[in-house]
């Protein structure tokens, strides 16, 4: 029986005897028997991985992974020192300060594209919350010394990790070889930095908010509990004709 044979602009396509077609991940073949699919795949996904793990990340992306750690510290920053202000009101020149910085940051970098000018950056907004963070825990609400040091101690263990993983990232990454799947994943210490500073950024957000709250006199509370790790919760008075009334506002992890 003579093939058939299609053609797209003049160029023929191939017959699946003379070239598989692969297609949403998986491989077709003339045979039409996919057995070796599952290894085809495994054997795939593992070169992905080492692939991915052997690769710098372009720069263009780094800085979308960077940059925003600028902008949501410099939130914090303003949020931590204005907390004791009356009312709705806004300050502008926090607001108008930490904008123009964020702003320099940003196009220092963008021109200059060395690291450790963003790792001093954060590193100075960071100082500036543990400086005022630890001012309040100890000359203002005593009582929240454990919830600020938690926040602090889990922050800058995911820091110490992430460092270990700069300093010894040709040995973890051939240490990856030889160790199981299951072992080896532990040691992605970049991977444990971003865990342990949104944990710790959750815990500081749950501190920010209590000191605010408290000084507005709303009876926030901070609890642990083993089942749900953190629940933040305050009761508001309302200012209606029932004075009595409370509304109370729950925030989990």
């Amino acid at each position: 029986m003579t093939a058939s044979y299609f053609t797209v602009a003049g160029e023929r396509i191939p017959l699946l005897a003379e070239e598989p077609v692969r297609s949403l991940g998986r491989t077709y073949m003339a045979n039409l028997i996919d057995k070796s699919i599952a290894s085809a795949v495994t054997t795939q996904r593992q070169d992905g991985l080492r692939n991915i793990d052997q690769c710098p990340q372009p720069r263009k992306f780094k800085l979308l992974d960077e940059l925003p750690m600028i902008y949501s510290t410099c939130v914090f920053v303003y949020c931590l020192y204005e907390c004791f202000k009356h009312g709705n009101s806004i300050s502008w020149f926090p607001v108008a300060l930490l904008f123009i910085f964020s702003i320099t940051v940003t196009v220092v970098y963008l021109e200059w594209k060395e690291p450790v000018f963003h790792q001093v950056m954060y590193g100075a907004l960071v100082a500036c919350l543990v400086i005022r963070s630890v001012f309040i825990v100890t000359w203002v609400y005593p009582w929240l010394q454990p919830l600020c040091y938690t926040s602090l101690g889990v922050f800058l263990l995911g820091f110490l990790l992430w460092n270990i993983d700069n300093i010894f990232c040709d040995s973890l990454r051939a240490s990856r070889q030889t160790l199981p799947p299951g072992v080896g994943v532990v040691t992605q210490f970049h991977a444990w930095w971003h865990i342990f500073t949104g944990l710790g950024s959750y815990l500081h957000i749950l501190l920010s908010m209590q000191i605010r709250t408290t000084y507005l006199k709303y009876g926030p509370k901070v609890k642990f509990r083993p089942s749900k790790l953190v629940l933040f919760s305050w009761r508001t008075a309302l200012s209606h004709a029932h004075s009595d009334s409370r509304k109370v506002t729950n925030f989990m992890l």
